[in-house]
């Protein structure tokens, strides 16, 4: 396992500047974050602000803006930070949800994710796709579930509301609920 990176390539709204990036896949990111002063070079608008926790606990301000990102051949507008001028770009959940990707840090690659139908999940409770699945007649179908039934995936972006098709691994098959589905 471990980290990698992948080409990014960031184009404006208006379609009239872009710019590439090899950036860090970070599946503990929620946003993509991006250098301020390429954004700005971009003319990416500042449209909202987020109060970020940092992995040392601290809380820090981050400015927000849309553009098109592309990535194996994928293109989606999607959500960026006004990252740290001189830092690495990283490509975060949020994007590679709009992409319909996953990470698969054993190979290093993104890999395309399978949409899935909305619909509750009696496993986990999530309002995120839990599908049927017929090979293993159970519900669910993702990420692996602790011995107590709760979710490994209690942190992704589906246990907060968000219906984004990536973050939770159920979507790639990895999931195997021990909840079976009422007849």
């Amino acid at each position: 396992m471990g980290a990698f990176t992948c080409p990014l390539r960031l184009e404006s709204l208006d379609g009239e500047r872009n710019l590439e990036f090899e950036a860090l896949v970070d599946t503990g990111s929620f946003f993509t974050f991006v250098p301020a002063p390429a954004l700005e070079q971009l003319k990416v608008l500042r449209t909202d602000s987020v109060e970020l926790e940092m992995a040392d606990g601290r809380i820090v301000q981050y400015d927000l803006g849309h553009v098109w990102a592309s990535v194996n051949g994928k293109r989606v507008v999607t959500l960026v930070a006004f990252g740290d001028a001189g830092a690495d770009a990283l490509l975060g959940v949020y994007t590679l949800e709009g992409l319909r990707l996953a990470a698969d840090p054993v190979n290093h690659l993104l890999v395309p994710v399978e949409v899935l139908p909305l619909k509750p999940n009696s496993v986990c409770g999530s309002a995120a796709a839990a599908g049927y699945d017929r090979r293993w007649g159970i519900a669910g179908g993702g990420v692996p579930h602790d011995e107590g039934g709760g979710c490994a995936q209690q942190q992704s972006a589906h246990h907060y509301g968000d219906p984004g098709p990536a973050q939770c691994a159920r979507r790639l098959g990895l999931h195997r609920a021990r909840t079976p589905l009422p007849r």
